[in-house]
């Protein structure tokens, strides 16, 4: 069994150096203070893909609103990032994945479809990435799989847990403030991937598979292109679900 999600949140706003009138369109109000007008428009891209255990066919939930277009300025890679192509059994290991070696697998790959495509890379933030290991071991600990936590805990939520500020421009007067990929995928155990049936024995071929699998659903490939990402953090947590070694990755943008 795959699972895939993605989900975006933008904002625009529009400013004047006489400092006051907020405006936020949520879908809902406009909010207004002395004599600037900023327009807030948060726009929230969700997919998902989900193939069950017993090879069904991958199923897409709707997309809620349209994406918009848009960089920040990156950051260094942490100090703990394993060889490329590594499948070592030190470090971070959880139930016999190295989650460490499939964040920066994951992270190389995600690369490597944007480079191919005249994209440039994005640098490995490990400050976003505590954000990603966060929510990936609060779903893979309590057994959920979504962007909002059974509480409603939201994307915008953990980046302020974590006091993490994105504000990318995107163009003109536009900006995005954070972006999410989710997937939840199996270590060495039969995994359907529509087609085919696949057995994944290293970190490398997992993290493959779940850029290949966030590659094939239209809304994600969308999100992992998009020219203005500049940082990324992947997190990882491993459990195990009926007897299976079951990773969950969450991917945030900035």
């Amino acid at each position: 069994m795959v699972e895939r999600a993605s989900r975006e949140r933008f904002r625009s706003e529009v400013d004047d150096r006489r400092g006051g009138f907020e405006g936020e369109d949520a879908r809902s109000g406009i909010r207004t203070t002395f004599g600037v007008v900023r327009t807030v428009v948060r726009l929230v891209l969700i997919v998902a893909l989900v193939v069950g255990a017993a090879l069904v066919a991958p199923q897409l939930a709707p997309i809620v609103g349209d994406p918009l277009d848009a960089g920040l300025p990156g950051a260094d890679d942490s100090e703990d990032e394993p060889a490329a192509g590594s499948n070592a059994t030190g470090g971070d290991v959880q139930h016999g994945v190295n989650r460490t070696a499939v964040e920066y697998a994951i992270h190389a790959e995600v690369n490597d479809r944007r480079e191919a495509r005249g994209l440039d890379p994005l640098a490995f933030d490990p400050e976003i990435r505590e954000v990603a290991r966060y929510h990936s071991a609060d779903m893979a600990e309590r057994g959920y799989f979504a962007h909002s936590s059974p509480e409603g805990e939201t994307v915008e939520d953990r980046y302020d847990r974590f006091g993490y500020r994105c504000r990318v421009h995107v163009s003109g007067l536009r900006y995005a403030t954070g972006g999410e990929n989710l997937a939840k995928n199996y270590y060495r155990e039969p995994v359907s991937n529509g087609t085919s049936t696949e057995y994944y024995e290293t970190e490398s071929e997992l993290a493959a598979s779940i850029v290949d699998g966030w590659m094939n659903s239209p809304g994600h490939r969308e999100n992992l292109l998009r020219p203005y990402w500049e940082n990324e953090g992947i997190g990882v947590a491993v459990t195990i679900e009926g007897g299976r070694t079951t990773v969950y990755a969450t991917q945030n943008f900035c």
